[in-house]
C-alpha cells in the first residue's frame, strides 16, 4: 500500500490531530492536503503496525514534509509491499520515497525496523525522485539504495514465485489476484497453440500465469518499466517458462515496432492491463491494426475502461464478458475484466 507524506493536513471535524504534519490519504478530489490516519485498517496486521511505526518516527523526526504546491519537503510517499508467506508469516517490503538524494537520514529508521521486526521484513529501500513537478513512478526517479535486507520481495501466486521490486507494479491483494488471474486464464479459453500478447505486462505475472495455466504457444510481453521488464525474465527463468518474450519501452512504440511492423507472429489474444487512465490511443489502434481475434481488457477504471471498449465495438468487436473483482474491499474501487471477440 501506498502512503502520502504532507505538511498541508486536512483536518476532520471534531478530531484533534497535528496542524503541519499528515501521513495517509488524500481526501477525495483534493491532491494538496492529506488525513494523518493514525491507524490503518485496510492492510495486513503486520502492514499497519509497521506504518503506524514509520508514521510516528517521522513525525518526530523532525525530516520535512512533502507539499504538492511548493514542490518541497524531503518525505514525500511510503509504499509497503506484502510477498510470500513463509510457515504462516507475511513478509514486507519497506520504501520511503524521498526528493533528495540523502539516505542517510532514514538509517536510523530501518536500523529500527529490522531491530523490532526482523527476518518478516525482507527489505528497507529509499527510492529518489529528484523531479519537482512529477508524481513519483518508476520511470521518473533517479536513485534506489537499500538501508537494510534486500532490495526486492518475493511473491507466489499462481503456482508461480516472483521476484518483485520496489518500483515495479504488483496488485495490491495478493488473495484477491488468485482469483483475477483465474478469470483471465478462463477467458483465453485455453485453446492450443495460440499466441498471447501481453501489454502493460509488469513484472510478467499475467503472462507467466497464462503460460504455466493454459496451452499457450508464445507469449510476448511489453513493458514501458525497464526494472519490471527485467523482473519479468527473471521470473520467467526462476518459474522454467521458456515460451515468453519482453520488450521494453514505451508501448505505442514497441507494440508497432515488434507487433504490428515487426518480426513477431501476429497475435490470437491481447491481454491489457493499462494503469487508471487507461490506453494511449496509439495503443489502441495498434490492437485494431494487429486484428487479434479476442481482446481481455483489465482495468481498475471502468470508466476509462468504457471509453476504450468503445473504439473495438466500433471496428467490428463484441463485449462477450464482464467480470468484476473486488480488489479492493471497504472501497468504492472495483477490477473489471471485459471479454471481446471480433465478429465474424
Amino acid at each position: 500500500m501506498d502512503f502520502s507524506f504532507s505538511d498541508s493536513v486536512w483536518h476532520i471535524k471534531g478530531r484533534e490531530g497535528r496542524e503541519d504534519k499528515a501521513v495517509g490519504f488524500h481526501p477525495p478530489g483534493n491532491w494538496d492536503k492529506v488525513i494523518d490516519i493514525e491507524h490503518c485498517l485496510l492492510p495486513s496486521p503486520l502492514m499497519a503496525e509497521i506504518y503506524a511505526f514509520v508514521r510516528a518516527w517521522s513525525h518526530e523526526s523532525g525530516l520535512s514534509y512533502w507539499n504538492v504546491q511548493t514542490k518541497c519537503g524531503f518525505l514525500r510517499e511510503l509504499s509497503i509491499r506484502s510477498g510470500e508467506m513463509e510457515q504462516g508469516k507475511e513478509k514486507v517490503l519497506v520504501n520511503l520515497i524521498t526528493s533528495e538524494n540523502s539516505p542517510r537520514r532514514l538509517q536510523a529508521l530501518a536500523d529500527s525496523l529490522i531491530q523490532k521486526w526482523g527476518e518478516e521484513i525482507d527489505g528497507v529501500v529509499n527510492t529518489v525522485c529528484l523531479s519537482k513537478h512529477r508524481t513519483p513512478a518508476a520511470y521518473n526517479t533517479e536513485a534506489q539504495h537499500v538501508l537494510a535486507g534486500a532490495s526486492f520481495i518475493m511473491a507466489k501466486l499462481r503456482g508461480l514465485e516472483f521476484k518483485i521490486s520496489p518500483s515495479s507494479f504488483f496488485q495490491t491483494n495478493k488473495y484477491q489476484t488468485e482469483k483475477l488471474y483465474r478469470v483471465i486464464e478462463e477467458f483465453t479459453e485455453n485453446n492450443p497453440n495460440q499466441v498471447v500478447y501481453d501489454l502493460y505486462c509488469g513484472t510478467g505475472t499475467i503472462g507467466l500465469s497464462i503460460a504455466r495455466n493454459t496451452n499457450a504457444r508464445e507469449i510476448y510481453g511489453f513493458e514501458l518499466v525497464q526494472s519490471a521488464v527485467d523482473d519479468a525474465i527473471a521470473n520467467a527463468e526462476r518459474n522454467g517458462i521458456e515460451n515468453v518474450q519482453y520488450f521494453g519501452g514505451d508501448l505505442a512504440k514497441t507494440l508497432r515496432e515488434e507487433g504490428s511492423k515487426g518480426t513477431l507472429p501476429k497475435p490470437d489474444i491481447v491481454v491489457t492491463d493499462p494503469p487508471r487512465i487507461g490506453m494511449h490511443q496509439q495503443c489502441v489502434k495498434d490492437i485494431l491494426d494487429l486484428n487479434p481475434l479476442r481482446v481481455i481488457y483489465v482495468s481498475c477504471n471502468p470508466v476509462t475502461q468504457a471509453r476504450d471498449l468503445r473504439h473495438f465495438l466500433q471496428q467490428g468487436y463484441e463485449l462477450l464478458k464482464l467480470q468484476t473483482v473486488d480488489m479492493f474491499p471497504n472501497t468504492p474501487h472495483i477490477e473489471t475484466v471485459a471479454l471481446l471477440q471480433k465478429s465474424e
